[in-house]
């Protein structure tokens, strides 16, 4: 996606699991690899409590209005159920924030997500940084997210 400004970004976390680094986040792939070998995701490390953050520090300071996350909701596992109706690796509530200006600024908060893509538009931010803090899941013990993708406004997004 030419319009994405998170593929170049340099990733960073609050902990993360050796097979499931934070670099993933913008390697283009945003579901599990079938075969077992790539995790194609960040997750945190399990032993570390929530919250746990991810960091995107962009190639240059750019305007943005427009941020895409994909959670994993266990498309290889089993499916929901009336005992189980929600997958437990889905991220429940979240924050996004841009830094802005020396501090950072808050721009989506979401409780009680149930989805796989979110898509957030807002007014326009200049920032070189985007986190996403995942404060709790519907029941894993680790944030799993596959994707983030950064955009100047919300045209490429509400497009797909």
């Amino acid at each position: 996606d030419p319009d994405d400004l998170a593929r170049g970004a340099t990733i960073t976390a609050s902990s993360e699991r050796a097979s499931a680094p934070a670099s993933n986040l913008n390697n283009g792939v945003s579901r599990p690899s079938f075969d077992g070998k790539v995790s194609n995701s960040w997750e945190s490390n399990p032993s570390k409590p929530f919250p746990q953050w991810v960091e995107l520090k962009l190639d240059k300071p750019a305007s943005i209005g427009a941020i895409q996350c994909t959670f994993d909701t266990n498309l290889k596992g089993s499916h929901p159920n009336r005992t189980n109706p929600l997958p437990k690796e889905c991220v429940r509530d979240y924050t996004l924030e841009c830094y802005v200006n020396g501090q950072w600024v808050r721009v989506a908060r979401v409780r009680d997500n149930i989805q796989r893509f979110r898509r957030h538009a807002f007014k326009l931010v200049k920032t070189d940084r985007v986190r996403l803090t995942v404060e709790t899941t519907q029941g894993a013990e680790t944030a799993m997210v596959f994707e983030m993708r950064v955009y100047a406004d919300a045209a490429p997004i509400l497009k797909g």
